[in-house]
């Protein structure tokens, strides 16, 4: 990871961590990540999309419910392709004991429901505009931004507020399979 994404990584971690509003904590990030002018992400939908999330983890709860054994939450990303359309992979799972030294270490999740699918429109959205960068412009940079940091904040923010409207108090992480992760909640 470059140094720019690290630093926007932990700012975007920071705000979501200090926000109590999904809709303003997004219009943050996108400043953040310098892009408060892209019309693709002026998102007015976000709380809509938070109960969108919070009413498919209710279902997967509801069939699978949390051990009380769970001593943090993961939403984690992936790149995935239904059919011929690439979207955002994003899925709910859970570890026992320390969370963040298993996820560093890549430790088996204890809480891994058989339908932890999750969809997110925010998050399709950004994976919709990082499709539509990557095929019009040769800026590397922008693109990674999009890919890393914009990918991660949506995520950090549907997650987050999803998980706490519906009363958990776990933490919440959230982060990309191939690495990197953060506790935004709790």
């Amino acid at each position: 990871m470059s140094q720019e994404l690290e630093v926007l990584f932990h700012r975007i971690v920071a705000q979501v961590r200090a926000s109590d509003d999904p809709v303003s904590c997004w219009t943050r990030l996108l400043d953040i990540t310098g892009q408060a002018s892209n019309h693709h992400l002026q998102w007015p939908d976000i709380a809509d999309d938070v109960t969108y999330v919070a009413e498919q983890l209710e279902r997967i709860f509801s069939t699978e419910p949390v051990p009380n054994n769970i001593a943090g939450l993961y939403f984690g990303l992936f790149d995935r392709l239904l059919g011929m359309k690439e979207v955002e992979g994003y899925y709910i799972s859970g570890w026992t004991g320390n969370v963040p030294d298993a996820l560093a270490h890549g430790c088996e999740a204890q809480y891994f429901p058989k339908d932890r699918y999750i969809s997110s429109r925010l998050l399709n959205s950004v994976k919709h505009e990082t499709n539509r960068l990557r095929q019009s412009t040769a800026d590397h940079n922008q693109l990674a931004i999009f890919d890393y940091a914009v990918r991660f904040g949506a995520a950090a923010v549907v997650s987050k507020f999803a998980a706490l409207s519906l009363g958990l108090r776990l933490p919440v992480y959230v982060g990309f399979d191939s690495g990197d992760f953060a506790c935004v909640a709790n």
